[in-house]
């Protein structure tokens, strides 16, 4: 009876200290995803100042995306396309066309869609958003840097990350830089899970940065 005993509490024993150990390493993951998160809420100014917007009632914005880099290893974005394209049309004739059409039309649409919405719905009221560009007389030029397009597969998820700069222009003249700022790592993903395309993740990682530029806006500027 008393080697039962003994058995029994080894074994509650045991399962206390997986949970625990468990714990300890969700602990970990939670601290650095909250640092990550952290980390991506701010905008970093790495020269000029915002001075010249404070009188302005609108401003453009422009998407560019030259010279961006994929995931860790930098690659650059046309031989990320050839791998993309080919492995899609190995696995099922025609897939890797349809994935270079969504990635093409993300540019144009989805990601700038995206950022503006989050600008506009957090940036300072009664000042005027422009895209296409209009007459204002500074642009916000929005530069990626890095994509990370993470995945999504079954129940396995690593979230898009994006680096951007961000360049405030003389409309007349965008080599006269005014203010360069960064944003590092802004998260994409989204909250029902509904994101199992490249381009519908990074969308949401525009969609933060809009809400952080909005934000930094209507607090620091206006």
């Amino acid at each position: 009876m008393l080697p039962r005993i003994i058995i029994r509490i080894f074994v509650v024993q045991k399962k206390i200290f997986v949970m625990k150990k468990n714990k300890f390493y969700l602990l970990v993951i939670l601290s650095v995803c909250g640092f990550t998160s952290l980390n991506a809420q701010k905008i970093n100014t790495k020269s000029g100042n915002m001075d010249f917007l404070k009188s302005e009632k609108e401003f453009n914005v422009e998407f560019v995306y030259d010279g961006v880099t994929i995931g860790k290893k930098n690659i650059a974005e046309a031989d990320f396309i050839k791998e993309k394209v080919d492995d899609n049309n190995a696995k099922v004739a025609g897939q890797g066309d349809k994935w270079l059409e969504d990635w093409t039309s993300a540019k144009t649409t989805k990601f700038p869609e995206k950022f503006l919405t989050l600008l506009r719905d957090e940036g300072p009221k009664g000042v005027t958003v422009h895209h296409p560009e209009a007459k204002a007389k500074y642009t916000c030029i929005v530069r990626a840097i890095n994509m990370e397009p993470g995945f999504k597969i079954g129940m396995s998820t690593i979230p898009a990350k994006v680096d951007f700069e961000i360049s405030w222009v003389d409309s007349s003249d965008k080599s006269k830089v005014l203010c360069l700022q960064s944003i590092e790592n802004s998260p994409g993903s989204q909250a029902m899970g509904f994101d199992f395309t490249s381009s519908s993740r990074l969308a949401e990682s525009y969609a933060k940065a809009g809400k952080i530029v909005g934000k930094y806006l209507s607090s620091n500027v206006y």
